[in-house]
């Protein structure tokens, strides 16, 4: 099997799921194949080894659609500010030695959790209008991200700006953010 990998992942270029796969897979230098799927279109090998992905899809659907209507909007923004505060404050005990955020070498499951939802914060504040990294209100989680942004294994694996931009164009006459506070 020289030359041939065993490892498929199956994925979507703008999924944070199949990105965080693809992230820890070149981290552990782990060949694999990667092979894109049209969710609208899946293939036979995606439903039989992920029987559960049109049930995940349509329930991930209906989240976006339902947070994306007035006072739930508010109340889920509202929420995410929160949860990157306390995220926040946790972070400057972690540093208040000096400790770093990453060495650049060794990303473990929270940098890649992290970096594949918030790494692409500046084409979600174009396409909703809502900053959540904001450097004046979360500076260390700012500092971070911008520093895994950099990680040139996250550089190949980071979708694409403009293609990005693009396909969150969908969602946003759901997710009009009216009424929602920048933070």
């Amino acid at each position: 099997m020289e030359g041939e990998s065993s490892v498929k992942l199956y994925g979507m270029w703008a999924s944070t799921y199949s990105k965080r796969v693809e992230l820890a897979l070149k981290l552990k230098g782990i060949p694999y194949e990667y092979i894109e799927e049209d969710l609208r279109n899946k293939s036979e090998l995606l439903l039989k080894y992920n029987p559960v992905h049109k049930k995940l899809f349509e329930s991930f659907s209906r989240v976006v659609i339902s947070q994306g209507q007035g006072e739930a909007l508010k109340q889920a923004v509202k929420d995410v500010f929160e949860r990157l505060g306390v995220f926040e404050e946790g972070m400057k005990e972690y540093v208040a030695g000096g400790a770093s955020f990453t060495n650049g070498e060794n990303l473990g499951l929270l940098h890649i959790l992290m970096v594949v939802t918030f790494g692409p914060h500046k084409v979600h504040e174009e396409a909703f209008g809502i900053k959540t990294m904001n450097p004046d209100r979360y500076p260390l989680l700012y500092s971070w991200i911008t520093a895994l942004n950099e990680h040139p294994l996250v550089k190949q694996t980071s979708p694409p700006h403009d293609k990005l931009d693009e396909f969150l164009q969908i969602y946003k006459p759901r997710n009009q953010a009216r009424g929602t506070e920048s933070h």
